[in-house]
C-alpha cells in the first residue's frame, strides 16, 4: 500500500516523471481503524481555504499593546533537596496563578461563568488578552493591570527552573465556582499573530534565559531577514548572475503537471466530501494543501503551461540549521526563470519558512537546491501514483466505497473525463450538499466532462 499524505512507502524509489496512469488496485478500500492523521494526513495552520497563520504581523488585541517591564528576576536557586524544591515550586505556582486570575475579579460582570486569560511574555515585554464569559458564551473583555502582569512575570521566573525552561505563553481558565486550570506554551506551534511579540523582545529574552535551540518557526521569525524573498525587481539581476556563473537548475523526476493537478483535485474532492477542514483544495488556477502537522504547499498554475509547486516542511532540518546554527540557507531559486518570484510562491516564503520550490516550464519539472520529492511528503497530498491516490481516498471515504471505483475516478480525472456518475460512486456516500461541493472541486480543476 502506498503511504498516506504523499509519503512513499519504505524502500520505494523516487517517483518517475510522466508516470502512466495504471496499476493494480485492491478490490475494496482498506480503512485504518482510526481516521487519518490524513490529518489531513488527508497546514497547526488554519482551516483549508484560509492561509495558515504566519509569524509576521503584530496586530495586538485591542487595549493590550505590549507592556514594557523590568527584566525578570534571575532563576530561583534550587536547594539540595530536589523533592522539596518541586513541592515548593508547585505550591508557589498554584498560589501565583490563583492570585493572577483573582486580580481580574474586581471587573467581573454580573452572571459570569468563566474567566479566560492569555499572556504572551518575554523578559521585558508582555501582551495580555482576557475576558469573562456568561452562560450564553457572550464575552466581556477586561484589561490586565500592572499588578497582574507582575504576577505573570513572577510566575514565569519561578517556573523557569522546571523541565521545559521558561515558557512564552500561558493560558488560564477560572470558573465561577473557583476551579482553576492553566497551560504553559513553550512554542511547539506558532503563536497566533496577535500574540507575537516583536523579534527584538525574543532576542532580549535570550539574554536573560539562554537557549541552545529555538523552535524553527520562532527562529525564522526572529532571524530570516527576508533572505528567502525573491522579489520581481531583483529577479532579472539574479537570472543574469546565474547565467554568468553557469548556474543551471536540476531536472526533477516527478509526475507530469497534468497528473499532479488531476490527482490533487481528486484528493481535494474527497476531503471536501467528508467535511475535512484540512487537506488539499482547488482554487482558481491554484491548489493549496495544509496538514494538521504544520506542513503545506501551493501549486500555482500560470499561463503558457507553467506552474510552481512550493511549500514548507514542519521543523525542516535545513531551516533549523540555518536559523539556529547559522548554516547557509538552501538556494531554492538557483537557475530559476525570471517569472518565478514571490507572487507565485507559498506564503511561507514571507516568514522565511519555505522548504522547497519546484517549477514546471511546459516540458518538465526543475529545481534549485530543493530536496528530493520523497522528502516533502508531509507538505503535499498523496499523488505519486494512482495507487497512492486510491489509498488516500479510501482512508478518507467510507469503507464501503470500492477501491476500483476510486481508481476509475482517478483515471477519469487524469483524462478530464469525470462525470457525476463516476464521481458519485466514490463521493456520494456523503450528503447531497457535500457531494455538490466535492464535485465543484473537480469541475473547478477542469477534470470533468464539459456540458455539451
Amino acid at each position: 500500500m502506498a503511504a498516506v499524505n504523499g509519503e512513499e512507502p519504505q524502500g520505494s524509489t523516487t517517483p518517475v516523471v510522466n508516470e502512466a496512469a495504471s496499476g493494480t488496485v485492491e478490490t475494496d478500500c482498506v480503512v485504518a481503524e482510526t481516521l487519518p492523521d490524513i490529518a489531513f494526513t488527508l497546514s497547526d495552520g488554519g482551516p483549508l481555504g484560509d492561509e495558515p497563520e504566519q509569524p509576521a504581523a503584530r496586530d495586538y488585541p485591542i487595549g493590550h499593546e505590549p507592556a514594557a517591564i523590568d527584566p525578570e528576576p534571575p532563576r530561583t536557586e534550587m536547594s539540595t533537596n530536589a523533592e522539596e524544591d518541586r513541592v515548593d515550586i508547585a505550591g508557589a505556582t498554584a498560589e501565583l496563578t490563583r492570585r493572577l486570575m483573582e486580580s481580574f475579579l474586581l471587573e467581573a460582570p454580573i452572571g459570569w461563568r468563566r474567566l479566560e486569560a492569555v499572556f504572551s511574555v518575554a523578559a521585558t515585554v508582555s501582551i495580555a488578552e482576557a475576558g469573562f464569559f456568561d452562560e450564553d458564551g457572550h464575552l466581556s473583555r477586561v484589561d490586565a493591570t500592572p499588578e497582574t502582569l507582575e504576577y505573570v512575570h513572577e510566575l514565569r521566573a519561578l517556573t523557569s527552573v522546571v523541565a521545559g525552561g521558561p515558557w512564552w505563553r500561558i493560558v488560564l481558565w477560572l470558573s465561577d465556582s473557583g476551579e482553576l486550570d492553566y497551560e504553559f506554551d513553550y512554542g511547539d506551534r506558532p503563536f497566533p499573530a496577535d500574540h507575537l511579540l516583536p523579534p527584538e523582545a525574543y532576542e532580549a529574552d535570550l539574554a536573560v534565559y539562554p537557549r541552545e535551540r529555538l523552535p524553527v518557526w520562532l527562529a525564522a521569525y526572529m532571524r530570516h531577514n527576508d533572505r528567502q524573498l525573491r522579489i520581481p525587481e531583483r529577479t532579472e539581476h539574479r537570472v543574469l548572475a546565474d547565467r554568468a556563473a553557469g548556474i543551471v537548475p536540476s531536472i526533477l523526476r516527478f509526475p507530469s503537471l497534468d497528473l499532479v493537478w488531476a490527482r490533487w483535485a481528486v484528493v481535494a474532492a474527497a476531503a471536501v466530501a467528508v467535511g475535512s477542514d484540512w487537506g488539499p483544495r482547488i482554487f482558481p488556477s491554484s491548489g493549496r494543501f495544509e496538514s494538521v502537522g504544520g506542513s503545506g504547499s501551493t501549486l500555482q498554475l500560470l499561463p503558457g503551461r507553467r506552474a510552481v509547486l512550493s511549500g514548507g516542511i514542519w521543523d525542516d532540518p535545513s531551516l533549523d540549521a540555518a536559523y539556529n546554527a547559522g548554516a547557509p540557507l538552501p538556494d531554492y531559486f538557483a537557475g530559476a526563470p525570471d517569472w518565478l518570484a514571490v507572487p507565485v510562491l507559498n506564503p511561507r516564503v514571507g516568514g522565511g519558512l519555505l522548504s522547497f520550490c519546484y517549477w514546471w516550464d511546459g516540458d518538465g519539472w526543475y529545481r534549485g537546491e530543493s530536496p528530493d520529492p520523497d522528502r516533502i511528503g508531509d507538505a503535499i497530498p498523496g499523488l505519486w501514483t494512482v495507487e497512492t491516490v486510491v489509498d488516500v481516498v479510501c482512508r478518507v471515504m467510507d469503507e464501503s466505497v470500492p477501491a476500483t471505483a476510486v481508481a476509475d475516478l482517478v483515471r477519469a480525472g487524469e483524462s478530464a473525463e469525470v462525470d457525476r456518475d463516476i464521481a458519485g460512486a466514490v463521493l456520494r456516500p456523503t450528503d447531497e450538499s457535500a457531494f455538490a461541493d466535492a464535485y465543484h472541486q473537480l469541475a473547478l480543476a477542469g477534470v470533468t466532462v464539459r456540458d455539451r
